[in-house]
């Protein structure tokens, strides 16, 4: 590396030599203002390189980075300057120009080799020389133009900087020129701070990203977390899918995302629902001359997309006029398929099968202007998983809403048959039962003692009728929730009593005791004659399903707000799975025991006390062992 000489003159030599006093003087004057123009270089330089300092702590991107390091190395009288970077594997280093340092525009890649000139840099050190050979070393590449290009003859010394971040090389700057030990004291200098700067870049940028993508993970939780709390707040899929496809634009920047499900025979998949520009819609509507949703897709053989529903597998493509051709069997709309893709105005095209429980149910198409890669993919995961899972708990909600319709119909249908079949029995059975009576009055002759015993089982037979149909009517009311309830301030007590006297003939035959336990005679505000059918079922059922000699007891509870009548016996006790059941339509308890096999059963009399009990806004549930069970229910009080 050379150093400047001192101003010297011809005619100043001749002059020292005339009068050497003089010239002395005239030196000491001439180096003083060199002294002094240096010292004011130096101080510019100075000035410019604490002015670029604070720009480049400024500076939050690469590219403005380098603009501004340049723009100061200039102002610094820094013109030729070249930046290099490694890659990450240190094998290679990219030249390319600062502006001015090489003619050609495009950087240049070099392979690095063991002792290159460029291995000081990964040592974290300068390097510096002024030796024609070393230059054209710093630049052994095959671009020999490039070589050329840079005069090197002409550019003096050269001076290698490396830029560290993280104390790491990542690269450097290469500066030729007229250069001294300043210059190298001033880049090194440079070099450390440049390198510290673009660290700070390089971290700003990196925590940005990490900020783009922590605010995108949390859109997607925010979105999955919509999607998951419309689906547990309706099973309008509709509205589901509109949220599904909209945040696929949103939040990923999906073009035209569109759901199509999966027809009942597997055969067409139908467009459910998209989000795309209303004026793209119309556009493609008019050419192809139907709406886009509703339409039918045809999964024909040799179709991609029914290929991929079949392997399970995303269908991830860059040729959208050819996948176009796949979503038609007609060959004029087929023709259709490249004014379809110029109108769309993007280049990538995916499409991914809907899974649930291992079943395909439909298929999400979205698309892009930039490629597609299978990476995107994996990050749609979870909306993938999200609508597949509202579109069979949509199907599955259907089919259940479906079903129970046509439950409802069933039941309007039975409780009309019940209406119909019960006040057309009525009327012949009132006659048959008034003939009956008027048989065994003999007005119309004498009849025998057998005669007369076949007529008592034939009234029984008819009561027992009489009581079938009374209890299908009042069924038939509940469920209709036309129950008719006469109220008026009643005692529990007197309604006991009654049916316990209206029951004595049957458990004085089976030799049963009835206790009663009555704390006080509350007055409650009811129907009379419906408790009295409540009483009955649940002490008909004790008699019933006891022993012979067992005891059954009714208890009354006078509570602040309701009255509590409890009966219980020692009979058979109902299985714990059956004890919500007893009190549905129709239900018998199994049984292999002897009273499996007791007459007369029609499953409604607790049906109908728990209808009757709730009208009143009471309770009634059971309580039952192995042996014995007690059944209870509430009545609110009279004010």
């Amino acid at each position: 590396m050379r150093k400047d000489p001192s101003p010297t003159s011809k005619s100043q030599n001749t002059k020292a030599s005339d009068n050497p006093v003089g010239s002395e003087k005239i030196q000491k004057i001439q180096r003083g203002n060199q002294n002094i123009k240096d010292l004011v270089k130096r101080l510019e330089k100075e000035m410019t390189f604490r002015e670029m300092v604070e720009d480049l702590y400024t500076i939050r991107n690469e590219e403005e980075f380098f603009e501004i390091l340049h723009k100061r190395m200039e102002q610094m009288g820094y013109y030729r300057v070249t930046l290099g970077f490694f890659d990450e594997q240190e094998r290679y280093i990219t030249l390319k120009k600062a502006k001015s340092g090489l003619r050609s525009p495009k950087p240049v890649k070099i392979l690095l080799e063991k002792g290159d000139i460029f291995s000081s840099w990964i040592k974290k050190e300068p390097f510096v020389s002024d030796d024609m050979i070393t230059k054209r070393k710093v630049y052994s590449f095959a671009a020999s133009r490039m070589c050329a290009d840079m005069n090197l003859e002409e550019q003096g010394s050269v001076i290698g900087v490396p830029l560290l971040v993280h104390d790491k090389a990542v690269g450097g700057f290469i500066v030729m020129g007229a250069l001294n030990e300043d210059d190298l004291i001033i880049l090194e200098r440079l070099g450390k701070i440049a390198g510290h700067a673009l660290q700070m870049v390089r971290d700003h940028i990196t925590r940005e990203q990490q900020m783009e993508e922590f605010t995108t993970s949390l859109n997607q939780v925010h979105l999955l977390q919509e999607i998951n709390n419309a689906l547990n707040s309706t099973m309008d899929l509709e509205y589901i899918l509109q949220i599904l496809v909209k945040g696929l634009h949103t939040v990923f920047g999906y073009e035209t995302p569109s759901v199509y499900l999966l027809s009942e025979d597997k055969k067409t998949l139908v467009v459910k629902e998209h989000y795309i520009n209303s004026t793209l819609v119309d556009k493609v509507s008019l050419l192809v001359g139907f709406q886009l949703k509703g339409y039918h897709i045809p999964l024909f053989e040799g179709s991609r997309l029914k290929k991929a529903i079949d392997t399970r597998t995303p269908l991830i493509t860059g040729d959208i006029p050819r996948i176009l051709t796949d979503f038609t069997n007609s060959e004029s709309l087929r023709k259709l398929a490249f004014p379809l893709f110029k109108l769309g105005a993007v280049k990538w095209l995916a499409a991914l099968p809907l899974i649930a429980n291992n079943e395909p149910v439909g298929m999400l198409v979205v698309t892009k202007k930039d490629e597609i890669k299978p990476e995107h993919i994996t990050d749609l995961g979870g909306f993938l998983q999200q609508a597949s899972l509202a579109i069979k708990r949509a199907e599955l909600h259907r089919k259940l809403e479906e079903s129970l319709e046509q439950v409802k119909e069933a039941d309007q249908m039975k409780s009309r048959f019940i209406d119909i079949f019960s006040h057309e029995l009525r009327t012949p059975l009132t006659s048959l039962r008034l003939y009956l009576e008027m048989i065994q009055m003999e007005k119309y002759g004498e009849i025998s003692e057998e005669l007369k015993k076949k007529i008592v089982l034939l009234q029984e037979a008819t009561n027992r009728l009489q009581k079938v149909i009374d209890q299908t009517l009042t069924s038939s009311q509940i469920l209709k929730e036309k129950l008719v309830l006469n109220k008026e301030d009643m005692s529990i007590q007197e309604v006991i009593e009654d049916v316990v006297s209206h029951l004595k003939p049957l458990w004085e035959e089976k030799n049963q005791n009835i206790k009663r336990e009555y704390n006080s005679s509350p007055v409650v505000t009811a129907d009379r004659e419906a408790i009295w059918k409540v009483v009955s079922a649940l002490l008909g059922n004790a008699i019933k399903y006891s022993e012979k000699g067992s005891l059954i007891t009714v208890k009354i509870c006078d509570n602040p707000k309701e009255i509590t009548v409890a009966v219980s016996d020692e009979g058979v006790g109902i299985p714990s799975e059956y004890k919500e059941k007893v009190f549905e339509e129709f239900f018998i308890v199994p049984s292999q025991t002897e009273f499996a096999r007791i007459d007369g059963r029609t499953g409604l009399g607790l049906f109908i006390a728990r209808g009757i009990v709730e009208a009143h806004g009471g309770r009634i549930w059971v309580e039952s062992g192995v042996k014995g069970s007690t059944f209870y229910f509430t009545l609110p009080k009279s004010g």
